[in-house]
């Protein structure tokens, strides 16, 4: 009868990845304690984590329904329309909640920030979200995120020095808040107005000494002003006094990726990864600094390789293990979103080197690719380098080859190199990549998976795909595919030595091009998880 040991209980379960049995001690403690908002609340946030959208909106609404006073109701509910780009829905529910709870200042901020939802660029209203944040500090003078979330806005609509001076005149209101007063050095630090900058994170540093941001911050301003050794100084001593958090090596291996010593950003960024193995951000960095480390020697990158392994998918530490199992697996690309499979593993913290991992690659390209050994992949006469406003309208160096096929992202930007330089290094990195999926394809120890998003393959072009790859080896193919009457979401069949075939309810983007809010992340995972099983089974 202690609603505390379900809740707990549950999120341990759920923090286990084993969401089936959270979920079925949250439903009991919904019937046990009937008058409590917070298991169904937890059942709905559950579902949210796992991108199963239909299910949380259901839930949230429950919650509305039987508890109109919890806070938890309107705000996931409205969050569920804002990840299906249900906007117009999403914005009469807060509404709604502004009205019914008037003393909560977060539903104003979340209504304040969805004109700037939208995911391209040329649809956020950004005049629009300034108004609603500067009704917001009026409504609510009090309330640090309204302040916080005004200065960010205002930067990102490139309102600099409107963002320095509600950022000077918010932390002189709040004195007591240290993410004011850091945010108040970093509008100096988003104006490259260094001395200023180094000046109020020193300041940060006296009143908040017992806070690693203010040593950090001025790390930041240090190396901008060029003062890399004084940067590298404070950073070293900064790891020392606050060995428990996070940031100070973020920055540390920061420093060396700002010097583009991409050795030694790997190595920093490997040690951030050890040190943190949560913090999955650590692990793309990691990934950036060996994709810029081959670009510039890829015999280097190769033999530093091994320093940011996965354990073995036994390994104690359950994000561990689900970090370890993607990790054995390795896209085909797809047509359609094909990066969408090496977003998945991003998101399990896996960062694995694949040629085709960020690639829209249509089957019939990938099977005569295969077929011809890659031939021509990464030369100047098949490739083309071009930039892409990709990253909120920062120029970024993309590369295709001009047979149709391979469009992908270098994660370069056009402000950090020339262009003939990273025409030099993309074609270095192809051919580099090239050569390592080769081998891992006559190596015959992953998983490879392919996926195509507005139709299913023929059992002739599966064949066909299967045979290309076996040219090389024993080696195993996972196609998914849209489920079926008799093949429900996250079922994996083995139907040849080489060959499993696996079922989803849908991918990030559908059969007509219409791109979900929300990735498939859970069924990703259950089609994984069976599929390694049956794999390893079928090795013995």
């Amino acid at each position: 009868n202690r609603l505390e040991a379900y809740l707990q209980g549950a999120n341990v379960l759920s923090e286990a990845w084993r969401h089936d049995e959270a979920e079925a001690l949250l439903e009991e403690a919904v019937g046990r304690f009937p008058d409590v908002a917070e298991p169904l609340a937890r059942l709905a946030w559950m579902a949210m984590r796992m991108t199963r959208l239909d299910d949380a909106g259901i839930r949230f609404a429950q919650v509305r329904e039987r508890f109109p006073d919890a806070v938890d109701g309107w705000q996931g509910g409205a969050l569920v329309h804002r990840y299906e780009f249900r906007f117009t829905e999403a914005e009469a529910l807060l509404e709604d909640a502004m009205r019914r709870l008037p003393g909560h200042p977060q539903f104003v901020l979340d209504h304040a920030m969805l004109p700037v939802a939208p995911h391209f660029a040329e649809q956020k209203d950004w005049p629009e979200t300034l108004r609603r944040l500067a009704r917001l500090r009026e409504r609510h003078p009090e309330f640090e995120a309204g302040f916080i979330a005004s200065v960010r806005a205002l930067n990102d609509a490139r309102q600099h020095d409107e963002a320095e001076a509600l950022a000077g005149s918010a932390s002189q209101r709040l004195t007591s808040s240290y993410a004011l007063a850091v945010q108040h050095a970093e509008a100096a630090e988003v104006r490259s107005d260094w001395p200023a900058a180094i000046a109020r994170y020193t300041l940060v540093c006296e009143r908040f000494a017992d806070l690693p941001g203010g040593e950090i911050g001025l790390a930041r301003a240090l190396a901008g002003e060029g003062r890399f050794a004084e940067a590298e100084a404070m950073l070293v001593e900064t790891l020392g006094r606050f060995p428990d958090h996070s940031e100070p090596i973020a920055q540390y291996a920061g420093l060396a990726t700002r010097q583009q010593n991409w050795e030694e950003a790997l190595r920093r960024w490997t040690l951030a990864v050890e040190r943190f193995p949560l913090e999955k951000t650590f692990a793309h960095r990691a990934y950036e600094a060996r994709m810029r480390l081959a670009d510039a020697d890829p015999v280097m990158a190769a033999s530093m390789s091994q320093l940011v392994a996965a354990p073995m998918p036994d390994a104690a530490n359950t994000d561990e293990q689900v970090r370890a199992l993607v990790m054995q697996f390795e896209s085909l690309g797809g047509r359609g979103l094909g990066c969408e499979f090496g977003i998945f593993q991003r998101d399990c913290g896996a960062e694995p080197l694949g040629l085709l991992r960020w690639a829209d690659m249509p089957y019939d390209m990938l099977v005569a690719t295969l077929r011809n050994r890659f031939e021509g992949v990464g030369t100047e006469e098949h490739t083309e380098l071009f930039v892409s406003a990709v990253s909120g309208g920062r120029g970024e160096y993309c590369t295709r080859d001009r047979r149709g096929m391979m469009f992908m992202r270098v994660f370069v930007y056009e402000d950090e190199t020339s262009f003939e330089k990273m025409k030099i290094s993309a074609f270095r990195r192809l051919k580099f990549l090239t050569r390592k999926l080769i081998a891992d394809l006559e190596e015959g120890t992953k998983i490879f998976v392919f996926r195509v998003t507005d139709r299913n393959l023929t059992s002739d072009e599966i064949d066909a795909l299967q045979n290309a790859m076996a040219a090389y080896g024993d080696n195993t193919l996972l196609y998914v595919r849209y489920e079926d009457e008799g093949h429900p979401n996250g079922t994996v069949e083995r139907i040849r030595p080489g060959l499993m075939i696996g079922y989803m309810d849908r991918f990030k983007m559908s059969r007509t091009d219409q791109l979900y809010a929300a990735p498939p992340t859970g069924s990703w995972l259950t089609v994984c998880r069976n599929a390694y099983v049956i794999w390893r089974e079928a090795a013995g």
